[in-house]
């Protein structure tokens, strides 16, 4: 399980990367990726998938390199039906409304 959290972490983020990590919707500071282990970034219950300076912000992002997709709006069975016809890195969950599509670009917008 470890290695696959890894791969996760190394597709979506360079290892350099600060990257928002947060236990509630409202945190902001980004940390450096390799200033926490798989461990502790299981510690948190939100990220945001893009590099960031130093907090949460549009204008903080250094580089847009993934995309999320969601679909709430129709039953989680339909959802993964729809994210399994497209092209995504990884998919995960919301904790039962919602599952996520992330899409991580080769070349970096």
């Amino acid at each position: 399980m470890k290695q696959l959290e890894e791969l996760f972490w190394a597709t979506l983020f360079k290892e350099d990367d600060a990257v928002c990590f947060g236990k509630t919707i409202f945190d902001t500071k980004a940390i450096k990726l390799a200033e926490l282990s798989v461990e502790q970034r299981r510690a948190y219950s939100y990220f945001a998938i893009n590099p960031l300076t130093e907090k949460r912000a549009d204008a903080n992002v250094t580089c847009f390199r993934n995309i999320l997709v969601e679909f709430d709006s129709i039953a989680p069975e339909a959802q993964l039906q729809t994210i399994s016809k497209m092209p995504h890195t990884a998919v995960t969950s919301s904790g039962g409304k919602s599952y996520h599509a992330i899409i991580s670009l080769q070349e970096p917008m």
